[in-house]
């Protein structure tokens, strides 16, 4: 699957002339800007679970997202809004990240889904690449509206009992989710794996044999 850029012209000079350019690191509302430029959104995607705190390269992950509104209120939307991922550096000004040291793809798995009824779950999903290849050795993830795909205007079934106050969004006005310090280390070696395994199973051993010890000595 081939990968675009969500960024639709190279704004960098103005909006980072305007944050002062002493800064080394971009900031999520920067980020925002730089991709989307200057706007106005009605509604935004935020966090719907816990996001690993340390991935580990080509090995599966995910997370959810939901919708709410600017204040944080969760609402539904009535149409389905196509959603891809992303990631960027965070140096200034920040860098589409395409593909790995090896040239392949960096990103791997669905990275396109569709939000629906206000919620969206990505789920195994890969990053092939460690983030110490990067400045400051993490990076952002971003999960927008992807504009390339035109939005369903056909509404989603409703549930029985649902709620009828669903919004329509479009995808202009949908600020993205941005995960900032995401970090991606290597693979966990089964040596290692094995030697945890081992150093726990000695542990156990000699807390068994000091229990021993003591009923022992009571005696």
């Amino acid at each position: 699957m081939i990968q675009i850029d969500p960024k639709p012209i190279d704004q960098s000079q103005k909006i980072f002339q305007n944050y002062g350019v002493s800064q080394s690191t971009t900031s999520s509302d920067q980020l925002i800007q730089y991709i989307f430029g200057q706007k106005g959104f009605n509604y935004q995607l935020r966090l719907g679970s816990d996001f690993p705190k340390v991935i580990y390269r080509e090995r599966n992950f995910g997370f959810r997202a939901t919708l709410t509104d600017m204040n944080g209120n969760p609402i539904e939307n009535i149409n389905k809004v196509p959603l891809s991922v992303a990631l960027y550096t965070c140096e200034c000004p920040p860098k589409f990240i395409d593909t790995n040291t090896s040239g392949n793809r960096i990103l791997k798995g669905q990275i396109e889904k569709d939000l629906i009824r206000g919620k969206v779950e990505f789920s195994r999903l890969q990053i092939r690449e460690v983030t110490s290849h990067f400045r400051n050795g993490w990076i952002f993830l971003v999960v927008y509206a992807n504009t390339n795909k035109k939005v369903s205007m056909a509404p989603v079934k409703r549930e029985p009992g649902q709620d009828e106050s669903c919004v329509y969004v479009d995808q202009q006005s949908l600020m993205p989710l941005v995960v900032e310090k995401v970090l991606v280390k290597a693979k966990k070696r089964k040596t290692d794996v094995n030697l945890i395994g081992k150093k726990r199973f000695s542990e156990q051993i000699s807390e068994l044999l000091y229990i021993g010890d003591e009923k022992l000595s009571n005696e």
